[in-house]
C-alpha cells in the first residue's frame, strides 16, 4: 500500500472514529446521510472532500464543530503514530495539509 493509500485510509478511519466519538453511531450515520444527499458525496469520498466536510459540521454544529474536528485530528494521529498537538484554530484540511 502506497503512503497516501495509507494516509486515505487512516483519515477515514479517522473520520469515523472522530465522528462516533463526539456524535454517536447515530449521529455519524445522520452526518453521512446529509452529505450524500445535499451534496452527493458518499462516505468513501469524504476524506477527498474535507473542506465540504468541515463546512457541513460547522453549518449543523457551531463552534461545537471544532471538538468534532479535535477527535478527528487526534484519531489520526494515533493511527499514523503521531504525536497530537493541540493548536489553535488549525482546521483539519490544514492538519492534513501539513502532514
Amino acid at each position: 500500500m502506497t503512503q497516501l493509500k495509507s494516509i486515505h485510509s487512516n483519515l477515514s478511519d479517522a473520520i469515523d472514529d472522530g465522528l462516533r466519538g463526539a456524535l454517536g453511531e447515530s449521529g455519524r450515520l445522520v452526518l453521512f446521510c446529509t452529505m450524500e444527499s445535499r451534496f452527493k458525496i458518499t462516505r468513501e469520498e469524504i476524506p477527498n472532500k474535507l473542506e465540504l466536510l468541515h463546512n457541513v459540521r460547522t453549518e449543523r454544529f457551531g463552534s461545537g464543530a471544532a471538538i468534532i474536528e479535535t477527535n478527528i485530528i487526534k484519531s489520526l494521529c494515533e493511527k499514523l503514530r503521531l504525536e497530537f498537538k493541540q493548536r489553535e484554530n488549525l482546521t483539519l484540511v490544514e492538519y492534513v495539509k501539513s502532514i
